[in-house]
């Protein structure tokens, strides 16, 4: 829930210029939604390695994202996979961090989950 807050100081007569009343809040009208984002689940498999996440982590945070889940496990072939789910504001932000996270050295795959083909 969005909540913004806007300080309107005013005397009694409705004037701004003398401090008399208390902060008011603001509520954005019904609907509005500022700073909407979507949560995106996404599916990474790469090399077991030291570093990995903090690499993916480091990636989807420089791109303004937010990891609000993540599951992690190892494979016996020396694989890790991931799930994350990120918050993206927009469909060409989260091209960027696929792109991106496809590009680290030691990621085999990366998909949008149920996005596969």
């Amino acid at each position: 829930m969005w909540l913004g807050i806007l300080a309107v100081i005013r005397d009694r007569t409705g004037c701004p210029s003398r401090p008399t009343w208390p902060i008011c809040r603001r509520r954005p009208p019904p609907g509005a939604r500022p700073d909407a984002k979507s949560r995106v689940d996404v599916d990474m498999v790469f090399r077991d390695r030291s570093g990995m996440l903090a690499q993916i982590s480091h990636t989807i945070s420089e791109e303004g994202s937010d990891i609000l889940s993540c599951q992690l496990r190892t494979e016996h072939n020396d694989t890790g996979v991931a799930a994350m789910t990120i918050l993206v504001r927009d469909a060409p932000q989260l091209a960027r961090i696929i792109d991106r996270l496809q590009s680290l050295s030691g990621m085999l795959q990366v998909e949008r989950r149920g996005q596969a083909g």
